[in-house]
């Protein structure tokens, strides 16, 4: 089977681009995330609406709740390794030779499935979406983090911490350690939940983390450059 990996920081356009692919080959896409399985907290992990994936197929690794806390990352390969089998088992998928397409940022995950032998019983092909110059890439999650904070119809970023952290007081650790909560958590430990200055904290999270996913990313392409491929060509309609 041909798995395209689709990989890059927060917030720069991974799920957009791996959707305009599942839609145009009729293909599905496996995120590689082990935050987006939470049915609670879609804001923050940057899980797409609904309507945002329609025509496509998005598989994330299982269906859970906050209730039953992190989603530990030997469990996360496993889950992993088993919805590509399950892709497999259907045969090939597309006229293009690309079997599905797999979209993620986990530093976890990235370094775990790029590191083991599993992967290696896969043809691969992989497209790095780079953060770009630093001063756009931080007004590009400053609008992602404002977006988090006004969802329209659904839960906002506040409203699933506050959730949370009323419904599962146990699991508070669990959601500081997600990137963009950990601002709005650590705000919340204090008498007053002080919402001033909110976006600009939120923003230095990401960014810092962003930062750690460019090195391994960068370290990831070097490893695989015979199978990387440029965003033009990947964009191409007759790839």
């Amino acid at each position: 089977m041909r798995i395209h990996f689709i990989i890059g920081a927060t917030g720069v356009g991974k799920t957009g681009l791996a959707t305009e692919l599942a839609r145009r080959h009729e293909i599905p896409v496996v995120v590689l995330d082990r935050f987006q399985v939470f049915r609670e907290l879609s804001a923050g992990t940057g899980r797409p609406y609904d309507h945002e994936c329609e025509g496509t197929e998005r598989i994330y690794l299982c269906d859970r709740s906050v209730r039953e806390g992190e989603l530990d990352l030997r469990t996360a390969e496993k889950l992993f390794f088993h919805q590509l089998e399950q892709v497999a088992a259907r045969g090939p998928n597309s006229s293009n030779g690309i079997d599905c397409i797999v979209e993620g940022g986990s530093i976890s995950l990235l370094r775990a499935v790029f590191g083991g032998i599993p992967l290696r019983s896969y043809r691969i092909t992989l497209a790095y979406v780079p953060t770009g110059e630093p001063r756009k890439y931080r007004e590009k999650l400053r609008e992602r983090a404002q977006g988090w904070l006004n969802r329209g119809d659904r839960r906002a970023l506040v409203d699933e911490a506050l959730y949370v952290l009323h419904a599962f007081p146990e699991q508070a650790d669990f959601l500081e350690s997600i990137v963009s909560y950990k601002a709005l958590v650590r705000r919340a430990k204090g008498t007053h939940l002080v919402l001033e200055g909110l976006i600009d904290e939120i923003v230095q999270d990401v960014f810092n983390y962003a930062q750690a996913q460019v090195a391994l990313m960068e370290e990831i392409v070097a490893r695989q450059s015979p199978a990387c491929m440029p965003i033009a060509r990947l964009l191409d309609k007759r790839v």
